[in-house]
């Protein structure tokens, strides 16, 4: 293919109807695109948190360490104790495992991030490779070089469209970055045994030279090339600068591919040094202009030709491809002495599984593609045939899809390699990430799930510690907090009492909205309308030969729509309920608050782990440049008076010595209810009952309480008589609901009184107070026995760690 400098962007002239069907085309392969990545941003958000989560679980198990050993060491923790806490007191090989996975979950984050579909290209040398590169993106051979007989492409190379910006940015390797990812590899697969740890190090090192390369294969070859590196070394050392620049198109060759056929010559004849800029690159970026407009929101990755790069270099160019990568291509072609699915073609294919692990299925993630000309038919037949046989065991597309091309024309290249591709991956891609995802899932419940049994074997531990305290200072406190909880709870009560003796104007206007609706109901015929409801008498009544059962189902009915209006009432008990609840959660918080005070809250659990944890002077676990690198997450918010209620509950029977009085008061609070069923009904029961048609007069004889003709003036004066009678009903409802003996905010005076007295004058509660101060001290007054009882501070430390991880385990879900 002739030199270009810029992407070739126009096409042959076609007929109209072409073009519409061609545009018609290209917008389903952008809509199919933009599908497919507008779903991957989807999920980023919950994965974004879950990278932050575990790696407060990381850096909370390296507090939890630091807080075992400490308590270990405090003289008073008998010495079985001590030898299981410092045992206990290793997560080191937990904490690499989160690494391991938090660096897979900013992987998979990258990846579901990702503007585009990356395709690879793959296979080795001559195999048409930067031909197919070239034909679907429009570059020449200054960019992506093609070569026969030797190796060309010696870089991985990121090639995406755009419309507007055409250039490289090519990142070049840092002298450290050099020896290990390039140097190093030739010196291990030589057999040296002292590789070079800097540059100036590999530049002096002549032990190289006394090396024998025939004690290993290929050893020859390998030495030459790392001679070759180090002659060269002075003609591309300063470009190994550590930073990314932005380079012409028409000199980028020089930075991707290897010396041509002819230089080599000339350093193999005169002892030319030659730059071999490539070696200090480690990757590049290239914008152009595709020539279809339409997969702009295609990448395609150039990795170089497998069986021309160094020990461990193929698969470190293929390393991370189930991330970067969407699809990969295996291009392959017969040659003059082969036309099989031959070893090198094999080992690709097998690169490219090993890369996806055990998550992705290859065959969703690979293709294979014949680079077919034309020119020998009969050798292209026969390595279809071998590649049927020996990849997908004699049935077409089996195991791998298998596409033909000839990669020397564009426009064969997007119809026959590229739409089918993006079909398959508008198709597969939301599989393949879903795969992703469950393996990682999977991966981070076992590891929550060691966590947690790490965890249960801590605290076994803790019970064998014993707690060290001032007991008189400890004792004082423990009184000083029950008069204070006491003094804090009769304010409670004694606020119920003066509603419970006043006029509740908020609960009289809704008892007066629901009986203004039991009303509207009424005047709308019964919810019938009047006529409606007449002609149903008058009907009902000459079926039956009398109204009696007509009436005796009406007032049934009309009882039970007029109860169920009054219901609405619940509402407001409940609100009412919640609210006596707050404020005693609000009386308790000033004294107890420390034991209800979260330490996750949605997802931004960070604070408020380090402020009660106590990390050490003030520093964060993780680097600073790691903590900038995680994704945001939300504030922490205070819980609601029942959420810290429960919590309170909670704690109390968690305390070393559980204190079950206090923690059955607080839970019988939380089962107080206020509804119409269990209080509102009885109030009015009596009026609603009064609803039926027969009933006993004062002489104990039943009588019948309506009775009219069977004509239209008949049903008229039952109408009547009925809507009377239910109004007065509903009125004294109305009446009963305001007036009588027990009224909702008796009900929670009460409530609030009976806590009280089960919370602080129970027989037992002093007792029990003494327990929760010895359990809970450095979180009820914080500080105040640090210096008195360091291994009380310390225990205290290793349980809210403990309690903390336990929490963010439970909620580390993918």
């Amino acid at each position: 293919m002739p030199k270009q400098t810029a992407p070739q962007t126009t096409e042959p002239t076609r007929p109209a109807a072409d073009n519409h069907a061609a545009a018609r085309t290209a917008a389903r392969t952008e809509a199919r695109i933009a599908a497919v990545l507008a779903a991957r941003r989807a999920g980023l958000p919950h994965l974004a948190d879950a990278v932050d989560r575990w790696r407060h679980i990381a850096d909370s198990l390296a507090q939890l360490d630091a807080a075992l050993t400490a308590l270990s060491e405090q003289p008073a923790v008998p010495e079985p104790a001590k030898l299981i806490l410092s045992a206990l007191a290793d997560t080191g090989p937990v904490r690499a495992e989160i690494a391991a996975l938090r660096a897979d979950l900013r992987n998979l984050h990258a990846r579901l991030g990702r503007q585009t579909l990356n395709i690879g290209i793959c296979g080795r040398a001559r195999m048409g490779k930067s031909t197919f590169l070239q034909s679907a993106s429009g570059l020449g051979e200054e960019q992506v070089p093609t070569g026969s007989g030797l190796p060309v492409t010696a870089v991985r190379s990121r090639l995406y469209h755009s419309a507007t910006a055409t250039g490289a940015r090519v990142e070049r390797l840092s002298p450290d970055r050099f020896v290990t990812e390039v140097v190093r590899p030739y010196y291990l697969a030589l057999g040296h045994p002292q590789p070079p740890a800097t540059l100036d190090a590999f530049a002096a090192d002549d032990s190289i030279e006394r090396l024998d390369p025939q004690r290993v294969p290929d050893g020859t070859s390998l030495l030459d090339d790392l001679l070759k590196m180090r002659r060269s070394l002075p003609r591309y050392r300063e470009e190994l600068a550590g930073d990314v620049i932005d380079v012409e198109l028409d000199t980028l060759r020089r930075y991707v591919a290897y010396p041509t056929r002819e230089e080599l010559a000339a350093e193999r004849d005169s002892g030319a040094v030659l730059d071999r800029h490539y070696l200090a690159v480690g990757d590049v970026q290239i914008r152009c202009a595709f020539p279809r407009a339409d997969v702009a929101g295609i990448g395609l990755i150039d990795l170089p030709g497998l069986g021309e790069l160094a020990p461990e270099a193929e698969a470190h160019h293929l390393g991370g491809l189930e991330h970067e990568v969407d699809a990969a291509l295996i291009i392959v072609r017969p040659t003059d002495v082969s036309a099989f699915w031959d070893d090198s073609a094999k080992r690709a294919k097998q690169l490219i599984e090993r890369a996806c692990g055990d998550l992705l299925d290859p065959r969703d993630f690979a293709f294979i593609v014949i680079n077919d000309d034309g020119a020998r038919p009969d050798l292209y037949a026969a390595l279809r045939d071998s590649i049927l046989d020996r990849v997908n065991g004699g049935v077409d597309g089996r195991n791998y899809t298998v596409l033909t091309v000839d990669a020397k024309d564009p426009a064969a290249v997007g119809a026959q390699v590229l739409d089918p591709l993006l079909d398959h991956l508008a198709a597969h891609a939301g599989r393949m990430d879903a795969a992703l995802r469950r393996g990682h899932r999977d991966r981070a419940e076992q590891l929550a799930a060691r966590i947690r049994g790490h965890l249960g074997e801590i605290g076994e531990a803790l019970r064998r510690v014993p707690l060290a305290n001032s007991a008189r200072l400890l004792e004082s406190q423990s009184e000083t907090l029950h008069r204070q909880l006491a003094a804090a709870l009769k304010e409670v009560v004694d606020e119920y009492e003066r509603r419970a003796r006043e006029k509740d104007q908020d609960y009289q206007a809704k008892v007066e909205v629901a009986y203004l609706e039991v009303e509207a109901w009424r005047a709308r015929g019964f919810g019938v309308g009047e006529d409606a409801w007449r002609a149903n008498a008058l009907a009902e009544g000459k079926v039956r030969g009398n109204v009696g059962g007509f009436v005796i189902d009406e007032l049934n009915r009309i009882r039970v729509e007029m109860g169920a209006g009054f219901r609405r009432l619940d509402a407001y008990f409940a609100d009412r309920v919640a609210e006596l609840r707050g404020d005693v959660a609000a009386a308790l918080e000033v004294q107890l608050g420390g034991l209800w005070k979260r330490t996750i809250s949605g997802t931004g659990h960070g604070s408020s782990v380090e402020a009660l944890a106590g990390q050490p002077d003030g520093e964060s676990a993780g680097t600073p440049a790691e903590s900038s690198a995680e994704p945001a997450t939300g504030s922490s918010a205070e819980p609601t008076g029942d959420e810290a209620l429960r919590m309170l509950a909670e704690r109390l029977h968690d305390a070393a010595d559980p204190c079950r009085i206090l923690a059955r008061a607080v839970e019988d609070l939380l089962d107080l209810t206020l509804d119409y069923n269990s209080h509102v009904y009885p109030w009015i029961a009596q009026h609603l009952r009064k609803l039926n048609q027969e009933y006993t007069d004062d002489a104990g004889v039943r009588r019948t309480r309506f009775v009219v003709e069977l004509t239209e003036s008949g049903t008229e004066r039952l109408y009547q008589e009925i809507f009377k009678f239910t109004g007065e009903a509903s009125y004294a409802t109305r009446n009963a609901l305001l007036d009588g003996d027990t009224r909702p905010a008796q009900v929670l005076a009460a409530a609030a009184e009976y806590f009280a007295d089960a919370f602080l004058r129970s027989g037992g509660v002093r007792a029990e107070f003494g327990a929760l101060s010895r359990s809970y001290q450095d979180e009820l007054w914080p500080g105040l026995f640090a210096e008195l009882q360091p291994q009380n501070a310390n225990l205290t430390r290793v349980r809210l760690l403990a309690r903390t991880l336990a929490e963010l385990t439970e909620g580390a879900r993918l």
